[in-house]
């Protein structure tokens, strides 16, 4: 009796395991992802992937106050948000796979390398962290100096900006102190990096050139001075380092991203009429910018004649504009579709040949924040939750092994967008025809699932509910196997139980037992036979 309450508890704990596994666990792998604030470490907040030609939702997350961009890695949607904590949901669901521990301070953007997080917050602390489960793997504390920027990770290093004016370098493996370089002002500016070479702004005024090839220190090799505080993400590509410079400019500086000369050196300066401009993105050597008075551009990176100064409509350098809504955020570009969003809750996609829309999208009641490009859909952040948009992903086929007593049965499900528990549930079968099992699934999203059974295990006609309610399914037979078609909604995030039940079910007494049986009472009646006494 012990040795069986043991193994019980052994199958328990190991049911557990597999359960949680499969909730830590993304259901698909990101083949195309965007690991870090601007897409990549030249910030060029663009990708040469696909992206949704529809505006419609998959799934939408739940509430957690995103207060930073996603991120989209291993399967996962990752974002800072309320409590101070790192959230991972699903991709393909939008189901949510694990909460970080509470961070000291509020996360600044998330930067994804070789399984772990980088992050730092405002209460002066960086962190790496386990991709996988959000759990911590190293702090470093700087406090009472607070991060401002995104974390670059490059040569065993990672290099974020603080508000005390320092751009930090620190061991990406130990969180360990290895330089810093000073300017004259908060760097909020993330650091971009190509080749040797970091980017990166300065409240000083100033644009800065470091090569960080050496362990021991950064070396200057240019700086250029503005006409106002920098605060922008520098953008590089085609040679040039592109900045947005701040709203006393309003104005584009492309500057010579390889020259050696000590204050650099600008190859053209581009000045709108109204307003400061967001991050740049930079896509097949074309720029494409906002300003925060309803107009997009796109701007040729190299201009076909005169400079170094242009304004907002020479044709030398302008290639399109279009009026959009108030104070629009930062594009992102992808497939021959610029993304962005303005006046607050409207979000468009524009062609990037000639600016016509493609589609546009509107947020009700829940401001628009952020929007990054994976796996051929936009992931975006509200003041309130995660939308994905885009086309369904490909459905996922699962296998069950069933061993009703002298019997085992192989039962196949195909599922698209929604992920099902780790077992089927057979304890009701003899005396309810009946199976169960559950799917996961987030708010508001469409799922389908098509569950192959065997005819001899359970056979129909049938009914199906999920979650106690009727769902009509489309059934056909092929003689040996039943296929059920049905489609679906999650009205919460919640797992919802489904119901099978048929109107045949394997016998009581299993055919398979039958030739054993006859053997043994044939074996039995010989012996005694042979037992019989003589007369």
């Amino acid at each position: 009796m012990i040795k069986m309450k043991i193994l019980v508890c052994v199958f328990l704990c190991l049911l557990a395991l597999a359960m949680i596994a499969q909730t830590v666990n993304a259901l698909y792998q990101t083949t195309e992802p965007w690991p870090t604030w601007r897409y990549n470490l030249a910030r060029q907040g663009s990708t040469s992937n696909d992206a949704p030609d529809s505006n419609q939702s998959i799934w939408f997350s739940k509430n957690v106050y995103p207060s930073t961009a996603p991120i989209v890695a291993e399967g996962k949607v990752i974002i800072g948000g309320s409590g101070g904590k790192l959230y991972a949901f699903d991709e393909t669901t939008g189901i949510e796979l694990w909460q970080s521990f509470t961070l000291s301070g509020t996360p600044k953007e998330l930067t994804y390398l070789n399984g772990l997080i980088y992050v730092g917050t405002n209460n002066g602390y960086v962190y790496s962290i386990n991709a996988t489960t959000g759990a911590k793997l190293q702090e470093a504390n700087i406090s009472p100096d607070q991060v401002l920027t995104c974390i670059a990770v490059a040569y065993g290093k990672i290099f974020f900006g603080t508000y005390d004016g320092h751009l930090y370098a620190y061991n990406a493996s130990t969180l360990q102190y290895m330089w810093q370089f000073d300017t004259g002002g908060p760097v909020y500016s993330s650091p971009a990096i190509h080749s040797d070479m970091l980017y990166f702004g300065s409240d000083d005024d100033k644009i800065y050139a470091l090569d960080i090839s050496n362990d021991l220190g950064a070396s200057l090799i240019w700086s250029y001075t503005t006409g106002g505080n920098v605060r922008s993400t520098p953008c590089v590509g085609g040679g040039k380092v592109f900045v947005a410079s701040s709203s006393t400019e309003h104005c584009v500086y492309a500057l010579n991203a390889t020259t050696t000369t000590p204050f650099g050196e600008l190859v053209w300066k581009w000045t709108t009429t109204y307003y400061q401009l967001d991050d740049p993105a930079f896509y097949n050597e074309v720029l494409y910018v906002v300003n925060n008075y309803q107009t997009a551009y796109a701007l040729r990176a190299t201009p076909t004649s005169g400079g170094p100064n242009y304004n907002e409509n020479d044709p030398a350098i302008k290639i399109w504009s279009r009026t959009v809504g108030n104070y629009p955020g930062a594009p992102v570009v992808a497939d021959q579709k610029m993304f962005f969003y303005a006046g607050t809750y409207d979000l468009y996609a524009l062609n990037t040949d000639d600016s016509h829309p493609v589609w546009t999208r509107h947020f009700e009641a829940d401001s628009l924040r952020n929007v990054v490009i994976a796996d051929g859909r936009l992931f975006v952040s509200t003041y309130s939750k995660i939308t994905c948009i885009g086309d369904y992903y490909p459905p996922q086929t699962y296998y069950y092994t069933v061993t009703p007593p002298g019997h085992t049965y192989t039962i196949e499900m195909v599922i698209a967008n929604a992920t099902p528990g780790a077992t089927i549930n057979i304890t009701r079968l003899t005396s309810e025809k009946k199976i169960t099992y559950t799917l996961a699934g987030i708010d508001l999203a469409k799922s389908t699932t098509n569950i192959t059974l065997p005819d001899e295990m359970l056979g129909g006609p049938y009914t199906v509910k999920i979650g106690g309610g009727l769902v009509s399914h489309t059934p056909v037979d092929n003689g040996t196997h039943s296929s059920l078609y049905f489609k679906y909604y999650h009205a919460d995030k919640n797992p919802l139980t489904v119901e099978i039940t048929g109107t045949t079910v394997i016998p009581e007494f299993p055919h398979a037992l039958i030739p054993a049986l006859l053997m043994a009472f044939a074996t039995a009646t010989m012996a005694a036979l042979r037992k019989k006494p003589k007369i």
